[in-house]
């Protein structure tokens, strides 16, 4: 259960601007915010529930940082200034005292883009890509950097994306306003499913292994290879997402809105317990009336079965 009390929650760290998003990894926490600064904290020797401030990137962008993605020992960040750009992320060992404002972590801006960008996400092995404001998806090629390709398809701004593993091969999910959930095969160049969705899902999107979540449902990604799958050639694989219907979470109040989702491991997990089994995973979402959006309430739900509540 989510409460406001004192007892039950306490702030993390301080920033210095409004925070528009937050991704973590390890000891570190990245936030983006609405100043254009991207800020990495580290947790300190009192423990994770304290962060100091390691690297601050002042002027990362010239607007809005609307995302920040970890993937391994580098950073990405996503834009309303047109921009997405990526970071070289140093251990704490490496910082110093003049690390705080320098822009020297800078590996590479991709700037082949037409408007705002709201997500960004690591493919790994691949490289990255990028959701924009035009309804594109555009996908850089790993260590170049290079634009490699801009998929079309959605009619409205791209607000979210995320990987998942299916079968071993990453997919990306891309969220819209136009109420569609796309999955992309990037390899192949191009959309492999689409899913109608009943309002838009915002940034509320989030995967782990063959899982996606989008707003209050959760959907197993598979990959149904063809006759010609046995001459190593699955190219054109079918996807199939298929809908969990006993883990569809219950909003709070009438026409409550689902504004983030993320999947934790559960106790099973910690101990060993198998990641690939929905069991084994707990999803939880916030989700807020629309006159009351700015204070969420928390949902939890186990996937894989009909247990869930605020």
């Amino acid at each position: 259960p989510t409460t406001t009390s004192q007892e039950s929650s306490h702030q993390l760290l301080s920033a210095p601007s409004a925070v528009l998003c937050v991704a973590a990894a390890g000891p570190a926490v990245a936030t983006g915010s609405l100043d254009g600064a991207v800020r990495v904290y580290y947790a300190n020797e009192r423990g994770a529930a304290s962060f100091e401030l390691g690297l601050e990137l002042a002027s990362a962008h010239a607007g809005w940082v609307r995302d920040v993605a970890f993937a391994e020992e580098r950073l990405f960040s996503a834009s309303d200034d047109g921009t997405a750009r990526v970071w070289a992320l140093p251990s704490i060992e490496d910082l110093d005292e003049d690390s705080a404002s320098s822009s020297r972590y800078l590996l590479a801006t991709l700037a082949k883009h037409t408007s705002g960008v709201h997500a960004v996400v690591s493919v790994p092995s691949l490289g990255c890509c990028t959701g924009s404001d035009d309804g594109t998806v555009r996908y850089f090629a790993d260590n170049t950097y290079d634009l490699v390709r801009v998929f079309r398809g959605h009619e409205r701004a791209v607000t979210a994306l995320c990987v998942v593993d299916a079968a071993h091969k990453p997919l990306v999910c891309s969220g819209s306003d136009d109420k569609t959930l796309r999955v992309w095969d990037v390899a192949a160049r191009r959309c492999v499913s689409v899913v109608r969705l009943g309002a838009a899902p915002r940034r509320a999107l989030a995967a782990t292994g063959a899982y996606v979540c989008v707003a209050d449902r959760v959907y197993a990604v598979r990959r149904l290879g063809r006759a010609d799958e046995e001459d190593g050639d699955d190219q054109h694989a079918a996807v199939t997402l298929t809908s969990l219907e006993n883990c569809r979470l219950v909003r709070g109040g009438a026409g409550g809105i689902p504004v983030a989702v993320a999947f934790v491991r559960s106790s099973a997990a910690e101990k060993g317990g198998d990641t690939a089994d929905p069991e084994a995973l707990v999803l939880v979402t916030a989700s807020a009336a629309p006159e009351d959006r700015d204070r969420p309430t928390l949902w939890r739900c186990r996937v894989g079965s009909a247990e869930g509540g605020p």
